[in-house]
């Protein structure tokens, strides 16, 4: 298990925040799996992500797969258009909020923004910093080098969720400041949002 000194992971999280909020890109949702992004992104294939909606950290996600499709499932799961095997827990949430303030699930879409960094990227962040663990065969030092992409994406994943504090990520067990601040921010705007007073005047 990767799991380097919270101090060391409070700060290269704060970077990738740094680094998501100057870097963010428009989602153009094509139907399907299929999504744009301006400023343009390249497929890519591995590598972490963060949505935000009206400037608010929504969810943080990764795949090793494909990062357009993993962006087109919690559009798909918001449109009801997904595939019966498909589940987003951003999605579920904005098509929620959507039927009890009756808001226009285009709007969620229309103000989301995505940021994200690829794994060559990732890795660079870690470089040159030792993880000292006790095993069976007495005490060994592991680098980033040491693990594969998928062990340190799920890694990183947890450390930014826990960090940063995403409106929709699932993390019952830990808790996150910043997930109490954006779920208070995010309650506001739907507050602002609803449309349910304007349909029964």
């Amino acid at each position: 298990m990767i799991e380097f000194n919270s101090k060391l992971q409070s700060a290269i999280a704060l970077r990738i925040r740094d680094k998501w909020e100057d870097n963010q890109h428009k989602i153009i949702w094509h139907g399907g799996d299929k999504v744009s992004f301006e400023p343009f992104v390249p497929t890519l294939e591995s590598g972490l992500y963060n949505i935000m909606i009206a400037g608010i950290s929504t969810y943080i996600g990764e795949t090793d797969v494909s990062l357009h499709q993993r962006i087109a499932r919690w559009i798909k799961v918001l449109h009801r258009t997904e595939h019966e095997t498909e589940k987003h827990s951003l999605g579920k949430d904005l098509l929620r909020a959507s039927e009890h303030y009756q808001i226009n699930p285009q709007w969620f879409l229309n103000n989301a923004t995505f940021s994200y960094l690829p794994m060559d990227e990732l890795r660079l962040y870690w470089e040159g910093r030792d993880m000292i663990r006790n095993t069976l065969y007495g005490v060994e030092t592991y680098n980033i080098d040491d693990f594969t992409n998928k062990e340190i994406l799920t890694y990183l994943e947890s450390v930014l969720i826990k960090e940063l504090g995403p409106v929709s990520n699932k993390n019952f067990n830990d808790y996150s400041p910043n997930k109490s601040k954006n779920i208070n921010e995010f309650q506001n705007l739907l507050e602002k949002l609803d449309c349910r007073k304007i349909i029964n005047e």
